[in-house]
């Protein structure tokens, strides 16, 4: 798998691809953080209609995804229980 070569609850971080794949409850869990917080204006910061629709802007998703998960080049994460 892409970005998989740093152990089985990590993937890395490239200059060409980004986040390597992780798991759903990674950015899940990013995204709940960061909201319930209290520190963004959600809609302002995280959408854009004209380029991702409904959908969080991939840039300020992997930004959520770092700050809770990063690692240096990599982003590291526990299964849940």
């Amino acid at each position: 798998k892409l970005g998989k070569d740093c152990g089985p609850d990590c993937a890395s971080i490239t200059d060409t691809y980004g986040i390597g794949h992780i798991p759903p409850f990674v950015p899940l869990a990013a995204v709940k953080n960061a909201y319930n917080s209290g520190n963004h204006n959600v809609c302002a910061d995280w959408f854009h209609f004209a380029t991702s629709g409904c959908n969080i802007k991939k840039s300020v998703l992997d930004e959520l995804v770092y700050k809770d998960f990063g690692d240096g080049n990599t982003i590291k994460y526990q299964p849940p229980i």
